[in-house]
């Protein structure tokens, strides 16, 4: 196998492993992550499918602390300016994200319940409230409408915890 030329004393850089791990997710099927991204068609453009195209568009990260982002969720992992991503008019989608930065930017979860801050967990329903970047169960009940009345009174009182 030739070398992509981004070692760090002999070992591969994070942000090879980091493209290694996009074309994973992307492209083979028995990736663990591949139904949140090849099954949806999140496709990688043409100039990404080289590691140095890659490391020369996003760069090296600027610190440990983050990780790679799509801007839109929705849509590929394109540097906006190869052919492929101009004859698809794709933009420009990446970018390196903080854990937070991430957080921010997920795709919303589907809600069968019916009430935000509800989720169900086994028969029962679960409150949880998201504060400073983690989620907290507030209890398990009977009825979404009971986890939902939990849920509204924690949220007057979120920015105290």
């Amino acid at each position: 196998m030739a070398s992509h030329g981004h070692t760090i004393n002999g070992v591969k850089s994070n942000e090879y492993h980091i493209w290694v791990e996009m074309r994973g997710r992307c492209r083979r099927l028995t990736h663990r992550k591949y139904k949140d991204y090849g099954a949806r068609g999140i496709k990688i453009c043409s100039r990404w499918g080289y590691y140095p195209n890659f490391l020369e568009d996003m760069g090296t990260k600027p610190s440990k602390g983050y990780s790679l982002d799509r801007i839109d969720n929705d849509s590929n992992y394109s540097c906006g300016h190869c052919e492929e991503c101009i004859a698809n008019g794709w933009t420009a989608n990446c970018r390196w994200a903080t854990a937070k930065e991430q957080a921010n930017n997920r795709r919303p979860h589907k809600n069968r319940t019916g009430y935000a801050g509800v989720a169900t967990r086994g028969k029962q329903f679960v409150a949880q409230i998201w504060v400073k970047g983690k989620y907290y169960d507030l209890g398990n009940y009977a009825t979404a409408e009971q986890a939902n009345r939990i849920f509204q009174i924690s949220k007057k009182f979120r920015d105290t915890f």
